[in-house]
């Protein structure tokens, strides 16, 4: 800062300042040099602004850009983001990946029954439970409605292996759901159906392969729900 003060004869940035009371926020801090007309410094100006409400309001913004609002998960958005990256990974590390499209089974018959109020509070049971069956490199997703979508990085370079795994943590999260739900005092039983997409290298478009996974969801409805099936390209299988 006061390197460059001296060569321009003014600086301005963010720094973290401290206020009377101790508590700490952040200042936009503007520092120029007053001179005489000899040119030799006399003394220098500051101007700080407190700009902690448009941090929060910029911090606000990017959230509603990047995450649903009910249960604070990842959106699409940041959800194909996440996958972007992810199959650029698999490339580099030579890794397979797997993309989980969710279903809640009945949940319009919970909207119906009870009202928004405890669907909401459903959905956000569910966001919590999904989290606790994955790992931190993992991302949990929710698109809209009761529809979740979970991201499954690094699981190996084996296919069969890679797929095996993302079928346990399937199985896993369709135990989970299957667990009962108490909102307001009720006891509330609920499945899902979970369709399973591959990724395997940076060629895969990540809104391929969440349509695939979407399209196996719906097959695992079909087949009589709390269900998990698998992605397989018709080209390959005909």
């Amino acid at each position: 800062m006061w390197d460059n003060i001296s060569r321009t004869g003014h600086w301005e940035g963010e720094i973290w300042n401290r206020r009377k009371n101790g508590e700490v926020f952040l200042d936009w801090l503007s520092i120029t040099v007053v001179k005489n007309v000899q040119g030799q410094v006399t003394h220098y100006v500051s101007v700080h602004t407190d700009i902690t409400l448009r941090k929060r309001t910029e911090e606000d913004i990017r959230k509603l850009a990047f995450f649903d609002p009910l249960t604070n998960l990842p959106n699409r958005r940041l959800l194909l983001d996440r996958l972007q990256q992810m199959c650029a990974a698999c490339d580099r590390n030579s890794q397979l990946a797997a993309v989980l499209f969710i279903d809640l089974d009945r949940f319009k018959l919970l909207n119906d029954t009870h009202g928004h109020d405890q669907g909401d509070e459903l959905l956000i049971q569910v966001a919590q439970r999904l989290q606790a069956c994955v790992r931190e490199v993992d991302t949990v997703a929710r698109l809209g409605g009761d529809e979740f979508v979970v991201a499954l990085a690094q699981l190996g370079d084996a296919p069969a292996q890679a797929q095996a795994s993302a079928m346990r943590v399937a199985q896993k999260i369709l135990q989970t759901l299957s667990e009962p739900f108490v909102l307001n005092a009720v006891t509330w039983s609920l499945s899902g159906s979970i369709g399973v997409a591959m990724i395997s290298d940076a060629k895969t478009v990540p809104e391929e392969v969440l349509k695939h996974a979407d399209e196996a969801m719906y097959a695992a409805k079909a087949a009589g729900r709390h269900a998990v099936q698998v992605w397989t390209d018709p080209v390959l299988s005909a």
